[in-house]
């Protein structure tokens, strides 16, 4: 059973978490049966050079938003869904932790400064080195992840909004 399964910069790596799970668990039964019925076929694997990856901790999923964008862009997809991306806003005196999941980039020149929230009716940007990261879905603490515009409909961003 061999599955393939298209990558590509667009991915959303929720989509790709949830297809992998259904390919998963098809090839787990398949194994299951295979072995009941004794009838697998074993052969060594490849000796390559194993690599361990860091843990990932709390700590490591805040965004360092004077980071360059690709770099921010890679974190947010590399850590949605589980265990996700965040960071604190700072919208007048409030300091909420916000997880995000789901972002577009935009390689734009600006003059904000890093961390600038940009807000219409419809979106949120966030201002970093050479562009602006666009929120597509995120989840304010204490409530359910939601899109930007479900968010913004009961929601309002400060002008001097920022993220930490």
């Amino acid at each position: 059973m061999q599955e393939k399964v298209a990558i590509t910069e667009n991915t959303n790596v929720g989509e790709l978490h949830d297809e992998l799970l259904q390919i998963g668990s098809k090839l787990v039964v398949k194994t299951a049966q295979l072995i009941s019925e004794n009838n697998i076929k074993t052969f060594p694997q490849k000796d390559l050079e194993s690599k361990s990856a860091p843990k990932i901790y709390t700590e490591t999923c805040k965004i360092d938003w004077s980071k360059p964008l690709n770099e921010i862009y890679n974190l947010i997809r590399g850590l949605n869904p589980y265990p996700a991306a965040w960071s604190f806003l700072l919208n007048g005196e409030d300091k909420i932790k916000v997880k995000i999941f789901d972002v577009e980039k935009e390689v734009v020149n600006h003059s904000y400064t890093i961390g600038k929230m940009i807000s219409s009716k419809n979106e949120i940007k966030i201002a970093v080195d050479n562009g602006l990261l666009k929120i597509k879905s995120l989840q304010l603490a204490g409530k359910r992840k939601m899109d930007t515009k479900s968010l913004l409909n009961g929601y309002s961003f400060l002008s001097d909004a920022k993220m930490l």
